[in-house]
């Protein structure tokens, strides 16, 4: 990953990168905390990690084990606290319909299938890139998510829709000491959620990451390395 490479070149430093469930063949629980529990098993049980960080679906996740006491420190990007419930029904049946197509893409057999799926969820408004189509790193992003398994894709958006994890916005006031809240500026409904969450919580820490949309690890991987970089500093130094 270049973010991760570029952070661990600036900081001479060694990152582990986390599979989400549902994704890269592994498979998902039914349930959000099933999920947590997963990814926490990964994590040194005899002391909280250093400093974790998390993009969208991951920011959420990360959240929650930061909720749990085993993360000491949190770098979140493009992710959610939590939604009202009047909000849940409308965001469940959407991701359960991407869950559906998913799931037929699987089984036909992948393939071409769920490589059509997949480039329409690329192209939702809210994931638009600054890059152009032609850009390579899109290629290879692209590439990649199609290693994926469609039935597996399917039960993480079910599982893990924000629809269906619990609202963490009355945890912040307690977490916001160990949190950093990161959006891109061009991700204006992010944006303005990490503005109401400040709002809520004037200690919780933000950055809004210019020339970037939803994915700053795509529109802008060095302002976006240079900040884990020295989130990672704080972190080290005890700050």
């Amino acid at each position: 990953d270049p973010v991760a490479h570029r952070v661990a070149r600036d900081t001479g430093s060694q990152w582990r990168a986390l599979t989400l469930p549902g994704h890269a063949g592994r498979p998902c629980p039914a349930a959000w905390q099933g999920a947590l529990d997963q990814l926490a098993a990964e994590l040194p049980s005899d002391q909280p990690s250093s400093l974790v960080v998390g993009y969208s679906l991951g920011a959420r996740a990360v959240l929650g084990l930061c909720a749990r006491g085993v993360v000491a420190r949190a770098l979140l990007i493009s992710g959610r606290a939590g939604m009202d419930d009047s909000e849940r029904a409308a965001r469940r049946a959407a991701d359960r319909a991407w869950a559906e197509r998913f799931e037929r893409a699987s089984r036909s057999g992948g393939g071409a299938e769920l490589e059509a799926v997949l480039s329409d969820w690329r192209r939702q408004p809210v994931l638009k890139s600054r890059l152009a189509d032609s850009d390579p790193e899109l290629h290879r992003r692209h590439a990649l998510r199609a290693t994926h398994q469609g039935d597996q894709l399917a039960q993480a958006m079910r599982a893990l829709s924000v629809a269906e994890m619990p609202d963490y916005r009355p945890a912040l006031p307690q977490l916001a000491p160990r949190l950093h809240w990161v959006v891109g500026a061009d991700d204006h409904s992010y944006v303005a959620h990490a503005e109401s969450l400040r709002a809520a919580v004037a200690a919780l820490p933000i950055s809004v990451v210019p020339h970037s949309g939803h994915d700053p690890t795509l529109d802008a991987p060095e302002s976006l390395a240079a900040l884990i970089a020295a989130e990672f500093v704080r972190t080290s130094a005890g700050a």
